[in-house]
Formats: structure tokens, sequence, C-alpha cells
């Protein structure tokens, strides 16, 4: 078993109107059970590819307590990758042979090792006061591990009405600096972390993680798919990141470039007082 072939789950994964069920009336300590009306809808298609995150409206029977009406799955998996690659080959010429099975059990073990990372950090931050940070409730997460090989998934509360934010769109001073008292508190509670749980954090996340996506033709058919795209309105930008994407794909320099930053900012600093 693995993630990258279908299963008989929620939308193709291993993960089960049972087991969700099961993990919320344990956590929500109750004898509701999920309804003949049940639902579950794909929405994450197009904001992102590791994983399917899935609407529940569970149709709960036998109310003892108030709960919650919907919640969110996020369920790890190549499912929703291997359809955007699918789909690329289809409409341009992206050449998808290089993934194949080796390709992707490569992908499935760093996959796993996020997941898990994830569930680490979000541990530290429930212990967090209320109020503390934005965040979302978390009913139950399941890491991946020996004994559960294919079924990693963070339950968690819906939130409607959200608006996500892109990076090519401009956000305000006050919005950024939010973040940053968002990212502050992030940083101070990194230093609770434990030393085995420090273990599960990559070190080089460019050459470790991200040259995992970029091997052999990747980047090239990336690029080939780019500059078809929207019938070829994009074939200049595509044509001038062609020529730099070596340096993009720098995974080592990547890595090291928050050692770079601070030596030039150092050298900067020490020229300026010098000069003075």
């Amino acid at each position: 078993m693995n993630l990258y072939t279908s299963a008989g789950g929620l939308f193709e994964t291993h993960v089960t109107w049972e087991d969700i069920e099961e993990d919320m009336q344990r956590e929500l300590d109750t004898a509701a059970s999920f309804g003949p009306n049940k639902t579950a809808k794909n929405i994450g298609d197009g904001r992102g590819f590791m994983s399917r995150i899935v609407l529940i409206d569970p149709d709960w029977q036998q109310k003892d307590k108030d709960l919650p009406e919907k919640f969110v799955v996020k369920i790890l998996t190549q499912l929703t990758l291997n359809q955007f690659m699918a789909e690329m080959s289809k409409d341009t010429d992206f050449d998808s042979s290089y993934i194949n099975e080796e390709y992707m059990a490569a992908l499935e073990y760093q996959q796993k090792r996020l997941h898990n990372t994830e569930v680490t950090v979000y541990n530290h931050i429930m212990s967090l006061p209320e109020g503390k940070i934005p965040r979302v409730k978390i009913y139950y997460m399941r890491k991946f591990s020996e004994s559960n090989p294919v079924k990693g998934y963070i339950i968690m509360e819906y939130k409607d009405n959200i608006k996500p934010v892109h990076i090519y769109q401009n956000v305000s001073i006050e919005a950024i600096k939010e973040v940053l008292r968002v990212k502050a508190v992030l940083e101070a509670k990194s230093l609770k972390f434990t030393e085995e749980e420090k273990e599960v954090f990559t070190k080089k996340p460019f050459s470790e993680i991200f040259a995992q996506f970029f091997n052999g033709n990747t980047a090239e058919n990336f690029v080939k798919g780019f500059a078809q795209f929207g019938d070829g309105k994009l074939a200049d930008r595509a044509e001038r990141l062609e020529k730099i994407s070596p340096d993009i794909l720098d995974f080592v320099w990547a890595d090291q470039l928050a050692d770079e930053l601070d030596f030039y900012i150092f050298n900067i600093k020490e020229t300026t007082v010098t000069n003075e």
C-alpha cells in the first residue's frame, strides 16, 4: 500500500468514513453517529498538490451535545499531484514518463516526513493560550508510522468565507505586522521543541525536499507547459524563465541563502562603519 495508488476511501484515499467517524466520536466524547445524508466535498482542487482537502457534513444522528455541523479533513496523498500531471500531459507537451514508481516512492517518504512534522508543530501551537495567535480548532491528527503507513490526516474546524491571499497580491503594512507578530510567537515556541522533535525537521528543505520535485526533466517540462499555457500568451516569459532556471534550481545555494544574506549584510555594516 502507498500514497500514489487509488484506494477505497474518501476520494480514492485510504482514509474511510469509519476512520473519521470513530475519531470524532472519541475526541468529542459523543455517542452520536454519522447519518445517511452525510456528504464529503473536495474543496482543495487548485489549492495545493500534496493532499485532499475534504469538507465533511456528517449529518449527525442522535446528538447528545453541541457538535460541529461541518469540519475539514486534510488527507495526505499523491493522487492530487498525479491528477495534475496527467492533465498537464493532455493539454501540453509535458512529458510525465519520468514519474515512475521510484520517483513516487521517494516523494512519499518526504511527504510522510513533512506531515509528521506538521503534526508536531500543531501540537505545540495547540498548547498556546487561547487568542495568542489566530488558529483553527484541531479535532484530531494522525501521524504516519510503521503500523500506520497510509493514513495520515488532520481533522480540523471549518471556517467559511475565508479569502486566500496569493503571493502576487499586495497587502497592507498592518497585515504584514500581524504576520510578523505570529511568526515571532512561533519562533519563540520553537525553543520548546525537544531534541527528538527537532530530528524530524529537515535542515536542508530545498535540496532534500524540493529537489525531489525537480529531478530529471521536470523543470524543463514545467517551462514547456508554461510556454503553452493560455494559447502561448506566456511564451516570452517562459523563455526568460528557462534562461534563469539553473540559478533558481540551485537548491544547495538556496539552503545557504540565509547565511549568504547574513554575511552580505554584516559586510555592508562593517564597510559603513569603516567609511564613517
